[in-house]
């Protein structure tokens, strides 16, 4: 089902790019393309890793020195990792096309570059393999065949002819690329480049394929992250049980991406032209969007994550997954009120802004236009820094009051007994009403009193009074609930994660709203670091991440909106 999605994927991104150019140096390129019938019953076929468009325009931009996207990669760095989603792997790797800046001393007219095989298929397998490679492949260029000099900035695509290296990989196995000691040194194209039409380039990679950053180990011996797109091109050669077996599997994902289709088209039906709004932190943020007092007049000055990493073009509105869907689905803008750091919770001390219950008051636009479709994404800046409802015996509780009464929901849900879990919530709620009727509280006021700690004690309980407040205001729009996503962030947080997941089920089906349940997703914890921007955490999605993230809100939309007809 995974390669059925990653074949599914590949033919949106393809179907959705026109491009132009001429393509890497090599004397006959197509000629290792094709599929072969294999004698033993067996089918094999040979596609690039890069769709031949988007490689043959980016070899034709390469070669213009006007255009400043490319930067020469620092190998004494190498090897380097491409950050994707495994789409080199399980193959015979044929050839490669390397992006070359620049060389240096030959030795006679021979250049290398080089090549390693490493286990990809989680995070800590891709930490201890990446400085020790499984393989390693010292690739020899003679540089009299490619025209090829010492020192020389060259800027073109030169095609290589892998045959000789023998080179597979397993369906845990991916490539890394380089070595301090070559001396060809390949171009990356700087991501942050994009932002500008100067560099056309960086925006036509970015734009149409996403941002293949890559992992590394740096001069401190710390694993890290550049946020800088390799470029190399390949041709794989992938074996299939037989021809009708390749058949079907392109037959079921062109059925699967018109069935998506056919979805897409029914929540279009219902929801074009109509308003969306979106509430969440770091990970909901938007560059141009979330800062812009267009959008929400009560934003501030608000951070977008990963601006200061120079990786911006990754949380464009068209790329993020709720601008994404909002572009798909032809919905308008309302309010994007995201918070870099943000929590459900808030702090005692914190701005008007860093509060979900406050910022719940915020979702209909300066010219007071409600929204028809509300999506929440919160709650993982709270799991480990938030009073919590969560009682769990043995743990400390932080400030958590043991025996307030809005406390152990989750324990209560974990022995219902006889009750259902939407009469526990109801009972708890009542208590969490009840607390910040006391302390003040009248939702319905212009500028309620809300004070964290007073008003409510968990962060829970703030959730649950912004959801409520939300339905009953801004004539009741459709509301969907996110689940927090399986991330290595999430993976030395005690089971929180977990146990948050589970209230926020329950707060969806006692407050009858739609549940996008991404721990139930295409994104698990073995593979978050393929679809995600950061080195440890894996916690923001990368524009992959992102299109994932859209796929199962389109789809979750369209199941409700179906179940409700």
């Amino acid at each position: 089902m995974k390669k059925l999605l990653l074949v599914f994927l590949s033919l949106l991104l393809i179907c959705s790019m026109v491009l132009v150019g001429c393509g890497p140096k090599d004397e006959d390129p197509e000629d290792d393309l094709g599929a072969t019938e294999n004698e033993d019953g067996t089918y094999s076929v040979s596609t690039t890793y890069l769709p031949s468009a988007l490689s043959t325009s980016i070899g034709t931009m390469l070669a213009d020195e006007d255009d400043e996207s490319f930067y020469i990669a620092n190998l004494k760095n190498a090897p380097f990792l491409m950050v994707d989603d495994m789409q080199i792997s399980d193959c015979k790797v044929k050839s490669i096309s390397i992006p070359i800046y620049k060389t240096l001393e030959s030795d006679n007219g021979v250049f290398t570059f080089t090549l390693c095989v490493v286990r990809a298929d989680s995070l800590s397998n891709l930490k201890d393999t990446l400085n020790n490679p499984l393989k390693k492949y010292t690739i020899s260029i003679d540089g009299s065949r490619y025209g090829l000099e010492d020192s020389q900035t060259v800027r073109q695509y030169v095609k290589i002819d892998l045959k000789e290296y023998d080179i597979s990989l397993t369906k845990t196995q991916t490539l890394a690329f380089g070595d301090p000691d070559d001396t060809i040194l390949p171009a990356i194209i700087r991501n942050d480049k994009a932002k500008t039409d100067d560099n056309p380039a960086a925006k036509l990679f970015t734009d149409s394929w996403g941002v293949v950053s890559y992992y590394y180990y740096n001069e401190d011996g710390a694993f890290s992250i550049a946020h800088s797109s390799l470029l190399f091109d390949l041709v794989l050669e992938r074996t299939y049980e037989s021809k009708e077996a390749y058949e079907q599997l392109i037959a079921d994902a062109e059925s699967a991406a018109a069935d998506y289709q056919a979805k897409l088209a029914a929540v279009k039906a219902k929801y074009e032209g109509k308003y969306i709004s979106m509430m969440g932190d770091s990970i909901s943020t938007c560059e141009g969007v979330t800062n812009n007092t267009q959008y929400n007049s009560t934003i501030g000055s608000n951070a977008v994550y990963g601006q200061h990493k120079k990786a911006a073009p990754a949380y464009h509105y068209s790329k993020i997954y709720w601008g994404r869907f909002a572009t798909d689905v032809g919905m308008n803008l309302d309010v994007m009120n995201a918070w870099s750091g943000g929590r459900v919770y808030g702090k005692s001390e914190a701005s008007y802004n860093d509060n979900m219950l406050k910022r719940s008051y915020q979702l209909a636009n300066n010219d007071g236009v409600n929204p028809d479709l509300v999506i929440l994404y919160y709650g993982i800046n709270d799991i480990n820094s938030s009073p919590s409802s969560i009682y769990n015996p043995g743990h400390n509780l932080s400030s958590v009051v043991q025996y307030d009464p809005t406390s152990n929901l989750y324990q209560q849900l974990q022995n219902k007994g006889t009750k259902t879990e939407s009469e526990i919530v109801a009972a708890w709620f009542a208590e969490v009403q009840a607390k910040a009727a006391d302390a003040g509280y009248i939702r319905t006021d212009e500028n309620p009193v809300i004070t964290p700690g007073q008003t409510y004690s968990c962060w829970e309980a703030a959730y649950a009074l912004s959801l409520y407040n939300i339905l009953n205001s801004y004539n009741g729009p459709d509301v969907y609930i996110m689940t927090l996503i399986e991330t290595n962030h999430s993976s030395a947080n005690d089971g929180k994660l977990d146990r948050a997941n589970t209230i926020l089920r329950a707060f969806a089906e006692y407050f009858d709203v739609g549940l996008i349940d991404q721990q139930q997703g295409y994104v698990l914890r073995n593979n978050c670091h393929l679809y995600t921007y950061d080195t440890e955490s894996s916690l923001h999605p990368n524009i992959k991440g992102h299109a994932l993230m859209t796929k199962l809100i389109v789809e979750t939309v369209y199941d409700r909106i179906s179940r409700e007809q």
